[in-house]
């Protein structure tokens, strides 16, 4: 699903409004919803739900009694990032780091984590190919020609282009 132009203005308001970059935060999205970005999609295995995948949990901070009632309240991408997202992202910010912010919707301590920390053996065994914060953040950012095509989808410059490659370059060489 291509992102249309309604989509990516919420973004960047979103992304503003919580204080990062707006391409973290579709890159998140992106993963988070199995490259859909639809707002309803659900986790078969764990019962998250949305654009984040909120549990039941974070959907209860949010005064609901359950995550799926949340995204039944705000069913489109524009009114669940406003509504939901953002206020919940918000709460717990701020995010000058892709990893305080990836680690924010996956596992809330590693934000500050040196990026080759290993989680736990169980956080390990519920999400196969995941053993540190350095390795969700490889997931979610994908290739290098994949962030590049991303900062131009959301009406990047060429220098926001050019920034997204050094910043793969940058990664790939910090992790040896």
């Amino acid at each position: 699903m291509e992102l249309t132009q309604s989509m990516k203005n919420a973004l960047i308001s979103a992304a503003a409004a919580i204080g990062t970059d707006p391409e973290w935060l579709r890159r998140l999205i992106y993963f988070e919803t199995a490259r859909t970005y639809d707002p309803q999609i659900t986790n078969p295995n764990t019962g998250a739900i949305g654009l984040i995948q909120f549990m039941d949990s974070a959907a209860q901070d949010l005064g609901f009694d359950r995550a799926a009632d949340l995204a039944a309240r705000w069913p489109d991408f524009e009114s669940q990032l406003q509504n939901a997202v953002v206020p919940w992202l918000k709460r717990y910010g701020p995010y000058p780091t892709e990893q305080s912010l990836y680690m924010q919707v996956f596992y809330p301590a590693a934000r500050s984590w040196d990026p080759l920390k290993p989680f736990s053996d169980s956080v390990q065994a519920a999400n196969p190919g995941i053993k540190t914060p350095a390795d969700y953040i490889s997931l979610v950012n994908g290739s290098i020609a994949k962030a590049a095509k991303a900062a131009a989808q959301i009406g990047g410059s060429a220098l926001a282009v050019i920034a997204a490659i050094l910043g793969a370059i940058f990664f790939l060489k910090s992790r040896g």
